[in-house]
């Protein structure tokens, strides 16, 4: 993972701060992106951390990507305009999302970068897609023809935006495959709050996810590194594995 090797060399405390050579307000298209997602009441990450993806993105310069989660793009256009701006250059991007009206959007976006040679969307639930990817890895096997062409590569860094209740087997999966210097990048889920009501069956599945966010941190800190940033609403959290 040559390209990646750069960020592996940094401190944690150092990859993971502020780029202040990077420009602070959101690029054109993403802003156009944020505006729609308001306009269809869809949440996101926070301004403040989808800017420090992409300064932490630009400090490791993967050879390799893939986001797990691409909703309508806002996060992949952050990317793509460090593509755009010549701060850095893959030779493979990858965006799984499993909601095929949100597949078509996010080709049309690379479509508008130009980009189709080295990016691709797989229209799929997470968990398959990365099962296929563990069996390419250990077989160089691929079941499907529709994936031929996307295990080309080791995935040097997965960012991951699942859905709620796929979050913590999709991260467990993203950390398995990771090659030495290789990167997984995410969001702490909500903690919960002591005044909420516990009988409510939806702050009863968040108590359960954060435990099992916390039995996940437990299960991996030894063996891998492990940097979390507080920003404004959430925490960027970061594995590495140097072995």
């Amino acid at each position: 993972m040559d390209g990646a090797d750069d960020g592996n060399r940094l401190s944690f405390d150092v990859l993971l701060s502020m780029d202040d050579t990077q420009p602070r307000e959101r690029p054109m298209i993403a802003e156009n992106i944020f505006q729609q997602l308001r306009h269809m009441e869809l949440s996101s990450w926070s301004l403040s951390i989808h800017r420090r993806v992409r300064d932490v993105i630009g400090k490791i310069k993967p050879l390799s990507v893939a986001e797990i989660g691409g909703f309508i793009g806002l996060r992949t256009s952050w990317l793509f305009d460090l593509i755009e701006r010549e701060q850095w250059k893959p030779n493979q991007y990858l965006i799984c999302e499993q909601g095929p009206k949100f597949g078509v959007i996010l080709k049309r976006l690379i479509q508008r970068y130009d980009y189709a040679a080295f990016c691709d969307v797989i229209i799929q639930s997470p968990i398959p897609f990365l099962q296929e990817y563990s069996l390419w890895k250990q077989t160089q096997f691929i079941h499907s023809d529709e994936h031929q062409g996307y295990f080309q590569h080791n995935i040097d860094v997965f960012i991951v935006d699942s859905t709620i209740d796929d979050f913590i087997e999709t991260l467990q999966h993203c950390i398995k495959q990771l090659s030495a210097g290789g990167y997984v990048i995410t969001v702490e889920p909500d903690v919960p709050l002591e005044d909420e009501d516990t009988s409510s069956p939806e702050v009863q599945h968040k108590i359960e996810m954060f435990n099992d966010w916390m039995q996940l941190i437990r299960d991996t800190k030894d063996k891998y590194e492990i940097g979390f940033t507080p920003l404004h609403e959430g925490t960027l959290v970061v594995w590495r594995l140097t072995d």
